[in-house]
């Protein structure tokens, strides 16, 4: 049985939480209560959770200022606001700074549980979908880092061939081969200005 650890901050008995409950098949819910902000956010700096169900009307601090402690020590794991019903604006503002989500004290057990349960899931999925968005950034930065060398070392064998050419170190040449020359290497040169502008890559000559 895989146990996931949930830590309970709350001072009232309005919240009846079993020590653990099951939530699928394998997976189960484990309870830790505590009654005041202070002993929370140690025991969080103690032990690990995958999931925190804050009160925001614990006693000495305000709401606001328990979801932003709460927020900075959890360091990614869901934090779920427990409210009572007539504070449901209070809940709202605390989900505007940055909480999962919010429940309300009253709500049967089984309600509560699977609050917890798509809280832990939703942040799961955004954890993945986030992850996979930076590896597809530096698949991206990796590939075009790969072509951008590949380009401009093509364009240096270019320039470098087109200079010889010129200068007539591999024999003379007519007018018109000259200026086909010329072209060629202003073409080259713009390419590259094209290359490093695309890359953020300052030339030689900026």
């Amino acid at each position: 049985m895989k146990s996931l650890h949930v830590l309970l901050i709350d001072d009232g008995e309005q919240v009846q939480m079993p020590r653990t409950a099951d939530i699928g098949p394998g997976e189960e819910l484990r309870f830790t209560r505590k009654p005041t902000l202070a002993q929370g956010l140690e025991t969080l700096q103690k032990l690990s959770f995958d999931a925190i169900l804050l009160s925001l009307s614990l006693p000495g601090v305000s709401a606001s200022e328990s979801v932003t402690q709460t927020i900075k020590m959890a360091k990614g794991v869901p934090v779920i606001a427990l409210v009572s019903k007539g504070d449901a604006p209070k809940a709202a503002n605390a989900v505007r700074l940055g909480l999962q989500d919010h429940v309300f004290k009253e709500c049967h057990c089984d309600s509560l549980i699977r609050t917890i349960h798509y809280a832990m899931e939703r942040k799961r999925l955004i954890a993945e979908a986030e992850h996979a968005r930076r590896q597809a950034t530096k698949n991206e930065a990796e590939l075009i880092s790969h072509l951008s060398h590949e380009w401009r070392n093509s364009l240096a064998c270019i320039n470098q061939f087109g200079n010889i050419l010129i200068d007539g170190l591999a024999g003379e040449l007519s007018t018109e081969q000259r200026e086909y020359l010329g072209i060629m290497l202003e073409n080259s040169t713009k390419i590259r200005s094209v290359l490093d502008s695309c890359t953020g890559v300052k030339s030689a000559s900026a």
